[in-house]
């Protein structure tokens, strides 16, 4: 588990190798909970990094696999409208098995909203809680074909 300060903020999607290598990120001591980064705040259990942007729209979730970490999907609040852009960023929880970050997001209306993103060690998925008026998550996924249940 850790949580990371990856020193600069980016204005693109992190490239895979970027996420793996992890050079210029600063790792957060546990049970330490700043609500400051210098650049954007990643958290990873290993097996799923979760990437915060000051300027992306969303939670952007990198799944490791045997090629290294690859985009799965980007996660965005939904309050009454969409364009989400995150305005505050808190570690809840620092832990050697849990990590968990409070997102809050400006809303292209004015509102905020937010969602809590928690990671347990060894887990392959993010659980998420809304946080104030959200509504939905919006999931916005890098593929060109999906098959869901019916």
């Amino acid at each position: 588990m850790g949580v990371f300060d990856t020193g600069t903020a980016s204005r693109v999607l992190l490239p895979a190798r970027v996420v793996a290598e992890r050079e210029g990120w600063t790792k957060i001591a546990e049970d330490k909970s700043p609500s400051h980064f210098n650049g954007d705040l990643a958290f990873s259990n290993g097996r799923i990094t979760v990437v915060l942007r000051k300027a992306g729209p969303g939670a952007e979730l990198y799944a490791h696999g045997q090629h290294g970490p690859a985009l799965r999907a980007v996660l965005t609040p939904i309050a009454g409208e969409s364009g989400a852009r995150p305005v505050s960023i808190v570690v809840a929880e620092n832990t050697s098995s849990e990590a968990a970050v409070d997102a809050v997001f400006q809303m292209p209306g004015g509102d905020r909203a937010g969602v809590r993103l928690r990671l347990q060690l060894g887990q392959t998925f993010v659980k998420t809680e809304p946080r104030g008026r959200v509504e939905a998550l919006r999931l916005a996924i890098p593929c060109r074909f999906a098959v869901m249940p019916d």
